[in-house]
């Protein structure tokens, strides 16, 4: 940070120091993530980010069940499709005893395995059923059986058996298989073959909604 900006390394502490008392409870990893160094940024408005650490405060007006609705991603797709809102095809779940409708049900290995070299040069994502920070995710570009490769969006190849182990169903709670989404071609032509998100949060009170900024 300080090679980035000059800002010095005990204004850098004072800030953290600040900040970790403040009502975000801002830890150094989360000070350095949001770039709260950046020179000419008031202490005002750095006091408005929030990390983790400040959730207990927020749960303390917030009804924690619904969160299953964004972790459990079978539910929420359940739910998407109910409210008739687009989302990628699930075509596969990967756990022991759960389900999604017109999806293949992988059980062990062997159908995990069967199920990525069908495949074959037809990409897909892959990502944990019950979690929302992307760990375990992956895109794949295609499956050589013969080979026995598997070849990642990051152009990165790893054995399909050390892949199939990656993804069972015994662990993590499952897996879901989706079909890959792909950007429309006015936006791939300035950002390329990958999806640009935002992630908007919502306020909800006295019967009225409203955009957190």
């Amino acid at each position: 940070a300080k090679a980035q900006t000059g800002r010095g390394l005990f204004q850098q502490f004072v800030d953290m120091a600040v900040l970790r008392k403040g009502p975000g409870r801002i830890r150094p990893e989360a000070y350095f993530k949001y770039r709260l160094y950046t020179p000419g940024l008031p202490m005002e408005r750095k006091l408005r980010f929030v990390d983790e650490w400040a959730r207990p405060r927020f749960y303390s007006f917030d009804d924690r069940r619904f969160y299953a609705i964004g972790t459990d991603k079978l539910l929420f797709y359940t739910m998407m499709r109910a409210w008739k809102l687009p989302a990628p095809r699930v075509l596969a779940v990967i756990h022991p005893w759960r389900v999604f409708a017109g999806a293949a049900s992988l059980r062990d290995s062997n159908a995990i395995r069967a199920f990525f070299a069908q495949r074959g040069n037809d990409p897909f994502f892959i990502k944990r059923v019950d979690d929302i920070r992307g760990r375990g995710a992956a895109l794949v570009r295609c499956v050589d059986a013969a080979a026995g490769i598997v070849s990642l969006g990051s152009g990165e190849t790893v054995p399909l058996d050390d892949f199939v182990a990656r993804h069972s169903g015994t662990r993590d709670g499952g897996f879901v298989v989706q079909e890959l989404a792909r950007p429309h071609p006015d936006v791939a032509a300035v950002i390329g073959d990958r999806l640009a998100t935002v992630r908007v949060m919502t306020f909800a009170h006295e019967g009225t909604f409203k955009v957190k900024a």
